[in-house]
């Protein structure tokens, strides 16, 4: 199984839980933007950075991850 796959899965089965801790789909968003931007997959990168920061008190992010979600 590839670590997609695996991201996946996990959405998955967190989108058919229910009352899950925001942090879970913070550190879920965060990963998957990594793993896009990687892949050079903008448009997918844009959303799950969006998604971590929806979920992610501006308190609770470092410079280097302000940096980071912002090259």
């Amino acid at each position: 199984m590839t670590a997609f796959e695996l991201l996946t899965d996990v959405k998955k089965k967190l989108e058919s839980l229910s009352d899950v801790d925001p942090r879970s789909y913070a550190n879920l968003s965060q990963t998957l933007a990594l793993y896009y931007k990687r892949k050079n997959d903008y448009e997918n990168f844009y959303h799950s950075s969006m998604s971590y920061l929806a979920y992610t008190a501006e308190s609770d992010i470092s410079p280097e991850e302000s940096k980071d979600l912002s090259s």
